[in-house]
């Protein structure tokens, strides 16, 4: 992979203040960054993580042409825990805060490793954790495996970011993640805890993962959704929400008997302000009356209707997420009718969700299958966030072809896990183009980071670099009607975004 270092003017460390925190536009910044130097910047920042993802690839084509069943034991044994590995070669990193709780003495920042990378795996995927060298599972030793391939690929350009100038040592975190959960990063560094941190509901894993999308959340809180039903959809509500990005628009709808609560006219724009404003509206809602399914889909498909009329949309996929404990009081024929009708110029895949074993399975089972969705019985609550949160892997198949070879997906700054900084990363996809139609593998992502909590009081100006980075994220998408095929995503419709 190239370096990023051309003859462009200032450093990426100049950038990403002046991207999230300057108080100039993006023509003149006080970094001295004009629009062109910019672009210039993001297009490096995207053929970097272009490159590193053919290099997954790749990499996933050559073991599994040459792997063997012996292979397993040899290679999950060599790769470095991210909790409990000693790292080999670690130096201090003084470019962040302190992570004191990581045992790292005040004012070094933290230990990294330019040398390696490390891995991390989520609670509950197939692997055991906390020793080392690190011990797996059976069915995740070979996403290790050939994983393990990507450390050479990882270190050099870890190097060739280390020797450009621009970075004034504010080196990028380079990290894969595998759809079960495996996730590798370099340089290598600690966390504090095992187990807590799972790639694939972040914002960068996602955006890859799925493109741009409209999501309306379709939310029972009836009466028999008290306690433990709604505790649980809450949480996967809010979890579902964090994931969206910049890229996306979103709507909520909590009905019973008739709608309690819907979160405005239109989708609106999946920004951190109002990301955290919709986690507090769900936080609020309360289980009482009954179930309607008729009054739920009219409000989900007049917000769709008007969101088209006022441009507040993604103009890309549309999902509509709904989750019931029970059986409704509005006659089938009714609902699935204004479903059909009213979904035709939409086009929206419905995914259903069944909460517990009192749950209407047949409506919300018809519902999915004659949108071009999933149906999930959910029998037990906890697993709900996980089944709902699983959504955006449909959107991934739809984003293999060739027409989409340079898409990336860039994200709204948000809080790094690992480095305890704000900052932002871009993100493509990867597949097994062996197959056809390619199978997604994962997604490959960088970060751009500072150290400084929040982006800058300047919302305008705010506003107007993050229409820079959302512009850059955008897919070629089919659509029903005379417009064809296009590309969708970069349209900005939002006053404050122009």
């Amino acid at each position: 992979l190239a370096s990023m270092s051309t003859s462009r003017p200032g450093s990426l460390a100049t950038l990403a203040l002046a991207l999230f925190l300057a108080g100039g536009v993006p023509q003149v910044s006080s970094g001295g960054i004009t629009a062109p130097a910019l672009v210039r910047r993001l297009t490096a920042m995207e053929n970097v993580v272009l490159g590193l993802a053919k290099e997954v690839e790749d990499a996933f084509e050559i073991h599994h042409a040459s792997c063997t069943d012996s292979m397993g034991a040899s290679c999950a044994g060599t790769l470095l825990s991210g909790c409990a590995s000693a790292l080999p070669s670690p130096v201090c990193d003084g470019s962040g805060p302190s992570m004191e709780a990581c045992g790292i003495d005040s004012g070094c920042g933290q230990r990294v490793d330019y040398s390696c990378s490390n891995v991390r795996v989520p609670d509950g995927a197939d692997l055991l954790t906390s020793i080392v060298p690190l011990e797996v599972g059976a069915a995740s030793v070979d996403s290790l495996c050939w994983q393990q391939r990507l450390v050479p690929v990882f270190r050099q350009q870890i190097a060739s970011f280390r020797q450009d100038t621009d970075f004034e040592g504010a080196i990028p975190s380079i990290y894969f993640s595998g759809v079960d959960g495996t996730f590798i990063i370099s340089p290598a560094r600690h966390r504090k805890s095992c187990g807590d941190y799972d790639p694939r509901v972040r914002p960068w894993y996602v955006a890859a993962s799925s493109g741009p999308k409209d999501v309306v959340l379709v939310l029972d809180v009836s009466g028999s959704m008290s306690g433990t039903g709604l505790s649980v959809a809450k949480k996967a509500a809010t979890r579902i929400i964090s994931a969206l990005t910049i890229g996306d628009h979103f709507a909520i709808v909590a009905f019973s008997d008739p709608v309690q609560f819907q979160s405005g006219a239109t989708l609106q724009r999946a920004t951190s302000e109002a990301k955290e404003k919709a986690s507090r509206d769900v936080e609020g809602l309360t289980a009482v009356g009954g179930t309607n399914f008729l009054a739920a889909f009219q409000t989900t498909f007049s917000i769709l209707d008007q969101s088209v009329v006022d441009e507040a949309s993604s103009g890309c996929s549309k999902a509509i997420l709904f989750l019931t404990d029970g059986k409704t009081n509005s006659p089938e024929a009714e609902v699935m009718g204004l479903i059909e009708s009213r979904n035709r110029a939409h086009q929206a895949i419905i995914f259903s969700y069944s909460l517990g074993d009192q749950a209407d399975d047949l409506m919300p089972k018809r519902m999915a299958c004659e949108n071009r969705g999933v149906w999930a019985a959910v029998p037990h609550a906890e697993n709900l966030a996980d089944s709902m949160g699983a959504y955006h892997k449909l959107f991934a198949s739809g984003l293999g072809g060739a027409e989409n070879a340079a898409f990336t997906a860039w994200v709204e700054p948000y809080m790094f896990a690992s480095r305890g900084w704000t900052g932002t990363s871009v993100s493509a996809p990867v597949y097994d183009r062996a197959q056809e139609p390619p199978v997604f593998l994962g997604v490959m992502a960088l970060d751009l980071g500072t150290w400084y909590p929040k982006p800058p009081a300047n919302r305008s100006t705010f506003y107007r670099i993050l229409k820079r980075i959302r512009e850059r994220s955008f897919v070629f998408g089919e659509f029903v009607g005379p417009y064809g095929r296009k590309p969708c995503g970069p349209q900005i419709a939002d006053a404050r975004y122009r």
